[in-house]
């Protein structure tokens, strides 16, 4: 699965594989959103309005449709009373500009790569979407 994984991202170009990881890593930061809203009782609309916020864009970065920004983020510590700190740990497996898949394959951690696979599949759709809405908004030079 991780090769299959690897050989469908390799089509696209940086920004996109970007953009794919940054899903990626909103989708595992909102799972744990997720388990302290849960835990406090809160919904998803009544975090929206604590942190004053539209509750659909809310519900569209949880289903995976818009991203947070760093501001959101530290609302959500704030509210929620949770620590977002980011960590980095190398890998000695990994190698200077290995991407994010590599890391997550090198790892040897299936659950996490298995995750992080899982939250591709719905982006997989939106990916094709937007590149036919590309293709046909760009005009033909020969049509000019």
């Amino acid at each position: 699965m991780k090769q299959e994984f690897r050989e469908f991202i390799s089509g696209f170009g940086e920004d996109t594989v970007d953009e794919i990881g940054a899903y990626g890593l909103q989708l595992q930061f909102l799972e744990e959103v997720k388990y302290r809203m849960n835990f406090l009782g809160i919904n998803q609309k009544e975090l929206a309005n604590k942190m004053n916020i539209n509750p659909s864009f809310l519900s569209n970065a949880f289903n995976g449709n818009k991203l947070l920004n760093l501001k959101h983020i530290a609302k959500l510590e704030r509210i929620l009373n949770i620590d977002a700190n980011i960590s980095f740990k190398p890998s000695e497996n990994v190698e200077k500009n290995s991407t994010v898949t590599d890391i997550y394959s090198a790892s040897g951690n299936a659950e996490e790569y298995c995750k992080y696979v899982k939250s591709y599949q719905d982006i997989d759709q939106k990916l094709k979407n937007l590149s036919k809405s590309k293709i046909s908004t760009k005009q033909d030079p020969a049509a000019a």
